[in-house]
């Protein structure tokens, strides 16, 4: 317990604290207030014209990462004292400048300038010409040069053939190709006919053989002599065999002497089988009484068949006989020549009838 004379000390105490506060609350609201000069809201908002103004200046400046200002500052100093420096020495740059241009050395460069210049023009001229869309490897591409140089060369048999080939205009070697290839089978029948003949001159009948071969009414074997022949074969005893079944111009004469009682003689191409071509030669008597001369003589195409054996022979009508005159080579004469047919046409196998 407190005597009343202690409550009364603490009483009047807390009185003056009291008051101290009251104070010093008076003091803060006049500050926030602004009453006083330097109160709180007078330098806030004089702190926001401040920042207002450094604003101003900030948005002017762009910056996109840290920027070490001390070390810019830094920098700062040291160029400025070098730019110092270099403005100092202009003067001294520009008398050395004009005696560069003076010296000798000046000239030589110039001129080497000068021709680097109208090479480098040249050079342009060329590559003016030049067209190129992507990356090219320049020592690839003289290395492959290279290369196909050594194939270029063109080999001298081929050229040699070449210096025989004369031409004046566009020429289709596939038409003509084709044309070889579609005519081949007639430049070889062609080539076939040409090679396949055989030529005879004057006849004999077995052993008779002077300059008149006797005849009689019997057949009798005729063989033309001095045989030239290729592809037909015609043997010593008259038999004849062509190569090819096919047409033949067969064209064989005959010059005869007729007797007083001879009619008529038969001159036959024939076969064991039967005859193949004939023809008949008729002396009226009248003639045959004047022993005169007569010429018998087959002439055109007939089809023979190959690896069958052909001869020639004669006979003379009635009781008479005849002579076949065969002292001159015009007398008796023999040809036979393979034909060809149009081509798309074929041959009958009956023709002609026997």
């Amino acid at each position: 317990m407190h005597s009343l004379d202690t409550e009364e000390i603490e009483q009047d105490t807390i009185i003056v604290d009291l008051d101290a506060v009251e104070a010093s609350v008076v003091t803060i609201n006049n500050k926030l207030a602004g009453t006083a000069s330097s109160g709180l809201k007078t330098l806030i908002e004089a702190n926001d014209v401040d920042i207002n103004n450094i604003q101003t200046k900030t948005n002017f400046i762009t910056i996109t990462q840290n920027v070490n200002l001390d070390l810019l500052e830094s920098n700062l100093a040291t160029n400025s004292t070098n730019i110092s420096s270099l403005s100092n020495n202009q003067s001294t740059i520009d008398t050395r400048t004009v005696g560069i241009m003076n010296n000798s050395l000046s000239s030589t460069l110039k001129s080497t300038l000068d021709a680097n210049s109208n090479a480098i023009d040249a050079i342009e001229d060329k590559t003016d010409h030049i067209s190129v869309s992507q990356a090219v490897d320049l020592d690839t591409m003289e290395s492959n040069i290279e290369t196909n140089n050594s194939k270029n060369s063109y080999p001298s048999a081929d050229a040699t053939k070449m210096n025989h080939i004369s031409i004046t205009q566009a020429v289709n070697l596939d038409v003509i190709e084709a044309l070889a290839i579609a005519n081949s089978a007639v430049i070889s029948d062609l080539w076939n006919l040409q090679n396949v003949f055989c030529y005879g001159r004057r006849v004999k009948i077995g052993s008779d053989d002077d300059d008149r071969i006797q005849t009689t009414n019997s057949e009798q074997t005729l063989v033309y002599k001095n045989i030239i022949a290729n592809g037909i074969t015609y043997s010593s005893t008259g038999i004849l065999v062509v190569p090819s079944t096919g047409l033949y111009h067969v064209k064989a004469k005959l010059i005869l002497t007729t007797t007083a009682n001879q009619k008529a003689l038969r001159f036959k191409l024939r076969t064991s089988s039967g005859n193949i071509f004939r023809t008949i030669n008729h002396l009226g008597k009248e003639e045959g009484s004047s022993s005169s001369y007569s010429e018998v003589q087959m002439d055109g195409p007939v089809r023979l068949v190959a690896s069958t054996d052909y001869y020639f022979v004669v006979d003379c009508d009635e009781d008479g006989s005849g002579r076949i005159e065969s002292q001159d080579i015009d007398d008796t004469s023999l040809i036979i020549k393979k034909l060809r047919l149009a081509e798309g046409y074929t041959l009958p196998s009956g023709w002609p009838a026997n």
